[in-house]
């Protein structure tokens, strides 16, 4: 479970920016968006906004860039190819999450189950422990070592 919360990024994950990262994700690659459109999208003041796209410029998840059009300041925003990363490997994680405690993979585990019983990581690791099994493809020494529980003088964990 660990390695599947090492995949957050602690600044996405915030609800608002979250919403910020994902609606400039469904821009494409080299689009930008207004501050305003932005803001009006999300229902957020200037302020918040502008908040939280300071926290993600900080990351280098969105680039922000001032320009005047027709004579006016005008703010774009846009998701940097950093932001894009992060945000597929966020929704990664909470898929392997959500994948790991949803009752469908259970019903999945159960349905893997065959006539001899067992989900089939189980049947593997009992043919290690049985003593006439052996890894396919490697040698007697190394099935008499995984065996024995040593590999080269080590010893090994067993899951």
């Amino acid at each position: 479970m660990e390695a599947i919360v090492s995949g957050f990024n602690r600044t996405i994950h915030e609800p608002t920016r979250l919403r910020i990262v994902a609606a400039l994700a469904s821009l494409g690659p080299d689009e930008r968006m207004q501050f305003v459109a932005l803001r009006d999208m999300l229902d957020l003041t200037d302020g918040n906004l502008g908040a939280h796209l300071l926290k993600l410029e900080e990351e280098r998840l969105v680039a922000v860039d001032k320009e005047f059009v027709a004579r006016k300041p005008c703010t774009f925003v846009s998701l940097t190819l950093q932001g894009r990363l992060a945000l597929a490997q966020h929704v990664k994680a909470l898929k392997e999450i959500l994948d790991v405690q949803s009752p469908e993979a259970a019903t999945s585990q159960a349905t893997n189950k065959d006539r001899r019983g067992g989900t089939p990581s189980r049947r593997a690791s009992a043919r290690k422990k049985s003593k006439g099994g052996r890894k396919s493809g490697g040698t007697v020494a190394e099935a008499q070592a995984l065996r024995f529980g040593r590999l080269g003088g080590m010893k090994l964990g067993h899951a």
